[in-house]
């Protein structure tokens, strides 16, 4: 029971083959456990274990990439492994759920059209495409560009997620519908496969209206700033064991590179302030390019610390280094 050419434009719009796999988790339509799961590199093999388990079961897939793993283009029922946020290493979309509040288990007919219209006004705003659940909508934006994560990263980039989201409901208010948004701050959640059948509601899921990849969203999370979000980024990023000695030193004794070190933030000049702090090491005799990388890779508000841009940092550290 599905839509072939819906499953595999789905695939196909996850995109995750030059970040991972994707993962496909098949639960049963009755009592919902897990049934099976499997990790996919290749179209044709997602979309025939879609068949296969269509009729009988719920199916989802990871909105995000999984790492590599073995073995994968198969369903196994037996030692089912399911990613967990500590697996995800780049996030390449979000979706939003957008589901009435609900007594029952599926939503009444004028209830999933409220959720849908809903969708659809959001996304004149927001972008992306717009897929009917079966029960209410899924609003899919996909970046251009993915997040990369990393342990050391994700509390934070998880509370920008969260306050995003928390601004978005007051913004919209959901609740005057009878709706409410979820699922933007889980990198790991599932996405129920477009073209699929869902069993609870007794529809399909299906594309409602097509949107393009944009990372202007990526952006305005990226950039997402609260008294929360501060004293997190602050506690975390300032690991001073990661930091060379002699630059501990120098922060302990001068002004202006304690300044440029902690701030004042600086959002429109994160680059400007890193150049500035480049200097002031290369000025104090701090001239190994390990040692300069290393302090600009945790500058708390560093351009690396929003972007995460390995590339960015090379970039800059040469050139100090060939300037100065």
């Amino acid at each position: 029971m599905m839509n072939e050419k819906e499953v595999l434009c789905f695939y196909n719009r996850l995109n995750h083959g030059p970040y991972g796999l994707t993962e496909l988790v098949a639960m049963d339509a009755l009592c919902g456990r897990v049934t099976a799961t499997g990790w996919f590199s290749d179209k044709e093999a997602f979309v025939s274990a879609c068949q296969q388990y269509g009729d009988t079961c719920n199916l989802f897939a990871g909105r995000n990439p999984r790492p590599f793993a073995s073995p994968k283009n198969k369903m196994i029922t037996k030692g089912k492994r399911r990613a967990s946020d500590k697996d995800i290493r780049h996030i390449t979309a979000i979706s939003l759920d957008i589901d009435p509040i609900r007594q029952r288990k599926e939503a009444s007919e004028a209830q999933h059209k409220t959720a849908l219209a809903f969708a659809l006004d959001m996304q004149w705003d927001l972008g992306g495409r717009v897929d009917d659940s079966g029960n209410g909508a899924h609003l899919w934006l996909v970046f251009e560009t993915p997040i990369l994560v990393n342990s050391e990263n994700a509390p934070v980039l998880k509370a920008r997620f969260a306050l995003w989201q928390k601004n978005l409901k007051k913004k919209y208010r959901p609740e005057r519908y009878g709706l409410r948004i979820d699922g933007c701050y889980d990198f790991s959640r599932l996405k129920r496969v477009t073209g699929s059948f869902n069993h609870k509601a007794k529809r399909y899921s299906r594309c409602i209206r097509q949107g393009n990849s944009s990372d202007k969203i990526r952006r305005e999370i990226l950039a997402t700033r609260g008294e929360y979000l501060q004293r997190k980024e602050d506690s975390q990023l300032i690991n001073t064991s990661l930091l060379p000695e002699r630059f501990m030193d120098l922060l302990s004794r001068d002004p202006v590179v304690r300044r440029l070190w902690r701030g004042p933030h600086v959002p429109y000049d994160r680059s400007g302030q890193d150049w500035l702090l480049g200097q002031c090491c290369l000025a104090a005799g701090l001239k190994d390019p390990e040692d300069l990388t290393t302090i600009l890779k945790h500058r708390p508000h560093g351009k690396y610390r929003r972007d995460h841009r390995d590339d960015y940092v090379k970039t800059t550290v040469d050139n100090l280094l060939r300037v100065f």
